[in-house]
């Protein structure tokens, strides 16, 4: 499941993937893996990754001078290290820079974090939809360096 963003309507988004993880578990999955790629967290410190697909993407909102109000990739929906506010003409993939993993070049942004407002939402449910011990193995290999 790919998560790009958690913006917009929160009890919609909390409902569709509600109805997802259902409809997921009707259809007999037993694990789930939720990519959130290039969701800057809430405001920390990260980069994005510079595919080429989102280089286009970022040059293509500024040159039709788009802001966050409209797009999600414009400068204006994150900040500089120090807090200010990145122009939406401003182009923070560009140039992109060099970073690896796995020995697989995985070029990225400049350090920026997401402008977002934090929220709070309530619990719905204290049970998990799926064995989280398969998480447990994987989180584990990562942390020792497998």
């Amino acid at each position: 499941m790919y998560v790009g963003t958690f913006d917009g309507d929160f009890v919609g988004f909390q409902d569709d993937v509600v109805a997802a993880v259902d409809s997921f578990k009707e259809a007999g999955v037993t694990q789930l893996l939720i990519d959130v790629t290039n969701n800057g967290g809430g405001g920390f410190n990260s980069t994005q990754r510079a595919t080429p697909f989102v280089q286009r993407i970022v040059a293509a909102e500024i040159e039709l001078g788009l802001d966050t109000s409209v797009a999600y990739y414009t400068g204006d929906n994150y900040a500089f290290e120090n807090g200010t506010i990145i122009p939406s003409s401003y182009n923070y993939m560009s140039p992109p820079l060099p970073f690896e993993v796995n020995g697989r070049q995985d070029p990225t942004s400049q350090r920026v974090h997401d402008v977002c407002e934090q929220f709070f939402f309530p619990t719905l449910t204290t049970t998990p939809p799926f064995d989280l011990r398969l998480y447990t193995r994987v989180r584990s290999k990562i942390a020792i360096g497998e």
